[in-house]
Formats: structure tokens, C-alpha cells, sequence
């Protein structure tokens, strides 16, 4: 049975193999002769793209070298000058200076064009020069004219000069329609009130202190301040303030105008120093008495 199939492959293979060969006996020399240029065409083209690349490599590597020695040349010209400079301004000095060739080529300078100028004025006649004088003289008048004239029309349009050496005064906004806020705006929300405050007095008759207990209305500048002291450890540091400040006083001088002013004075003065002392932003602007009571 192997026999037979081996058989079998062997005429196959010779079969395919007449095939092909009959194939290429039929195929015509043109379309071999195209292959052959194709493939030789490709090769062809292959190997000149390798070429273009060693040259572009080549020319690479070139330019590279030479602007690398380029940028050395451009380093050691400016090291050099820098250099150069740096030991010009380290023996720079006043007294290499010659101050006296330099006015004297300055002398001759302007004495030079001096004399060029009277020079051309003795040459040129005198008609010339006094007809240019008359017509330099209108041409100026006739520039002032119009730059009048143009100013005028430029400022009725725009309310502005075209050119002015005073200078505008910055304008706020207008505020003549505004309504000013009044000086009791907030004033019930800046305030507070300090009561059973007990102010020492002298009992002359008696050779005693007794009490004299105030109601006050404080007014401070913001609302932060009558937040702060209307708390009730807030107000006891107002009260040990005064306590600590505030001597004996004669009975009948709280009832007068001038004892109630300087009373309210003493409170503003005591309490604008605890605000200092706290640092609260601020300060105490009035004082009222509402109370007195005597124990």
C-alpha cells in the first residue's frame, strides 16, 4: 500500500513539474525582460536612496564641525573683548583724562562752524538774506494762524487744546447728586449701655466714702466695639478700669454741668485707654449720663 502511494507522489511531482516548466516556455521574453527591469529598476533606486543618505550624513556632520568652530571663534573674540574691557575699566582713571585736548577740539569744532556760518552770511548777498528773513517770518506766522485756527476747531469738538504744557487735574467721580450719610447713621447699633457703675465719694461730714451709682450710654466709632463691651465679662473689664482709676469725689460735683462734663470726659478717656490696651480697632466717641443714684 506505501508502495502504491509513493508511486502515486512520484508521478505527481513529475506531472507539476512538467507544468511549470510548460509555463515558462509559454510565458513571453517581454514579461521576463519587465520583471528583470523591475527588479534591476528597484535595486537601482534602492541604492540611490542609501547614497542620498550618506550624503545628507556627510553634509551633516560638515556643518556641525563647522559651526561648531564658528561658535569657538565667536567665544574667544568676545572673551577677548571682555577681557579687554574689563582692564580698560580697571585702570580707567579722572587724571588720564586730558580734559584740555578735548576743550580744544572742541574749541575748534564750534569756532570752525562759526566761521563757516559768517563765511556763507558774507558771501551771500544782503537782498537774499533779507528776503528769506520776510519769508521765514510769514512762513512762521502763517503755521501759528493755522495751528490757532485748528486748535479752536479741535477744542470745540473734544473740549480739549491739541497740545498744552498744563497738566489736567485727575477727576473723581461728581457726588453733588449724592445724599451725605449723617452722622447718626447705625448710631443705636454703635452704642451701649453701662449701668450699676459705682463712682467713689467723700463724705466730708461723716469723714466716710459712699457710692454713687451712674447709668451710661457709651457711643464708639464702629459697631464692633459696642458688640464687644455688650457683653457681661466684657463690662466688668470696663468697671475694674474705673475702678482702678477713679479717686473719691465730693458729693454735689456729679450734679453740677461741669462735674457731669468732666465725669463723661474721665469715663471716655478710661475706657478709650481699655480699647488701646485690647487693641480693638476703634475708639470711644461719646459718653451720656442717663442715671444717678446715691447709696
Amino acid at each position: 500500500m506505501q508502495k502504491l502511494v509513493d508511486k502515486i507522489n512520484a508521478i505527481l511531482l513529475k506531472i507539476f513539474a512538467m507544468v511549470k516548466s510548460a509555463i515558462k516556455n509559454l510565458t513571453p521574453n517581454i514579461i521576463k525582460d519587465l520583471q528583470t527591469k523591475f527588479r534591476k529598476k528597484k535595486e537601482e533606486k534602492k541604492k540611490e536612496i542609501i547614497d542620498k543618505m550618506h550624503n545628507v550624513k556627510d553634509k551633516t556632520v560638515v556643518f556641525t564641525k563647522k559651526s561648531q568652530k564658528e561658535l569657538k571663534n565667536i567665544k574667544r573674540v568676545t572673551s577677548k573683548k571682555v577681557r579687554q574691557t574689563n582692564e580698560w575699566i580697571e585702570n580707567f582713571s579722572l587724571k588720564k583724562i586730558d580734559f584740555k585736548k578735548i576743550f580744544n577740539s572742541l574749541y575748534l569744532l564750534i569756532s570752525n562752524s562759526i566761521k563757516k556760518v559768517i563765511t556763507f552770511f558774507r558771501i551771500v548777498p544782503k537782498e537774499k538774506i533779507k528776503n528769506f528773513l520776510i519769508f521765514f517770518s510769514l512762513f512762521i506766522v502763517i503755521i501759528l494762524i493755522g495751528f490757532r485756527s485748528l486748535n479752536e476747531i479741535v477744542k470745540k469738538r473734544t473740549g480739549k487744546d491739541i497740545f498744552t504744557f498744563k497738566k489736567e487735574e485727575k477727576k473723581g467721580p461728581d457726588t453733588s447728586d449724592y445724599v451725605k450719610r449723617p452722622d447718626y447713621f447705625l448710631g443705636d447699633k454703635k452704642q451701649f449701655s453701662l449701668q450699676n457703675i459705682d463712682l467713689p465719694i467723700y463724705v466730708e461730714n461723716i469723714n466716710a466714702i459712699r457710692m454713687l451709682t451712674f447709668d451710661f450710654t457709651v457711643e464708639g466709632s464702629n459697631r464692633y466695639i459696642a458688640a464687644y463691651f455688650s457683653s457681661r465679662v466684657n463690662e466688668n473689664l470696663i468697671k475694674d478700669q474705673l475702678n482702678n482709676s477713679i479717686e473719691p469725689i465730693v458729693p454735689s460735683f456729679p450734679l453740677k454741668e461741669e462735674g457731669k462734663r468732666i465725669i463723661k470726659l474721665k469715663i471716655k478717656e478710661e475706657i478709650n485707654e481699655l480699647v488701646q490696651k485690647l487693641k480693638i480697632k476703634g475708639h470711644i466717641s461719646e459718653v451720656y449720663i442717663n442715671n444717678v443714684l446715691a447709696n
